[in-house]
């Protein structure tokens, strides 16, 4: 895709030139290879009076016959305008305000969280879009803080998504038969389950399970990614959560999760899958998997992380205040609902 360049003061002489032929501006803009709206924004912006007494008559002003296409002076309007853009407007220019936002940003926090947490605890408020734009900024980009962000990029984008493959699941039943209440997050206790690995096809990998709605988190590492195993290491999450906490269990279509049907009778677990290479179904867990992320970016050999250490991730996500939790952690929100059936 070629990239967007502004008008240069020898494309406006040439517009000034076809404008004064006659010629319309799609036929400009095809001339000069340019979109339309091009040629639109540019005589929009940059048109002026054709005398200055008018600036006096606002009913004179109202009236498009009175502006006229000049190429100087349009030249001149659309300088000033990229000179008063480069002005960086004062981002955290309160000194309490700056600390604040990098230490919070250096423990991991995001930008919304630290949003609310700030004023919240000192009555100061700032949005979570001008700590964004504090991060990227162009002054303070030698800190480097995106690097403390869940994604760590260096520019923000939009997403992208592969296309679908078939799957391989036995007798799987899809994410559509899952009731709704469980789409709209309206009841606790559904859990979803994804594999995270440090080299494809290679060695060691982290299972992580999350409840939808507190996004309670249980991270166990196990040596192979097999179907046995991971059953395995989902009867030792379950099993240290009574039988009627544990209702449904979605699951991507992966190898390890083939033998859900024996998950399915020995802990008496619904199980859906979502569709093949749409991980947005299950975005709860991946969400988390963005977190783990932080600690164990891509690469990190998992073979040398100790348990010790993956608890100590656990801990923190699920002691970490949260936004779609009204910033409660985890923790808050699970035992509340725990509390509330005892």
């Amino acid at each position: 895709m070629k990239k967007y360049t502004h008008l240069n003061k020898k494309e406006r002489e040439i517009l000034y030139d076809w404008l004064h032929q006659g010629l319309k501006q799609y036929q400009i803009a095809k001339r000069l290879w340019r979109d339309p709206w091009t040629i639109s924004r540019e005589l929009e912006r940059n048109r002026c009076l054709l005398e200055v007494s008018l600036n006096n008559n606002p009913q004179e002003k109202c009236k498009k016959e009175n502006y006229h296409y000049l190429p100087d002076r349009a030249e001149c309007k659309y300088k000033a305008r990229k000179k008063e853009s480069w002005k960086q407007k004062p981002i955290l220019k309160n000194g309490i305000i700056f600390s604040y936002v990098v230490e919070q940003l250096k423990y991991g926090y995001s930008p919304e969280i630290i949003s609310w947490r700030l004023e919240y605890e000192t009555n100061m408020k700032i949005s979570h879009e001008a700590i964004y734009q504090f991060i990227y900024n162009r002054e303070f980009k030698h800190l480097k803080l995106w690097e403390y962000l869940p994604r760590q990029r260096k520019k923000r984008r939009w997403y992208s998504w592969r296309k679908m493959k078939r799957t391989l699941i036995p007798n799987r039943i899809d994410i559509s038969e899952r009731p709704e209440d469980i789409d709209n997050r309206k009841t606790i206790w559904h859990w979803e389950w994804d594999s995270i690995e440090w080299k494809r096809w290679t060695g060691w990998c982290l299972h992580v399970s999350v409840e939808r709605y507190s996004r309670l988190t249980r991270i166990r590492k196990l040596n192979r990614k097999r179907a046995k195993l991971t059953n395995s290491a989902l009867m030792n999450i379950f099993s240290e959560i009574p039988q009627w906490l544990r209702k449904s269990i979605t699951f991507d279509n992966w190898s390890e999760f083939t033998a859900w049907e024996k998950l399915n009778k020995e802990i008496w677990i619904d199980c859906y899958f979502t569709h093949p290479y749409s991980s947005w179904e299950k975005w709860t867990v991946e969400r988390i998997n963005g977190f783990i992320r932080r600690f164990l970016p891509k690469g990190t050999d998992f073979n040398d992380i100790s348990p010790e250490y993956i608890k100590n991730i656990e801990d923190w996500i699920n002691n970490r205040p949260m936004n779609c939790l009204w910033f409660k952690t985890p923790n808050e929100v699970f035992n509340e609902h725990l509390n509330s059936l005892i």
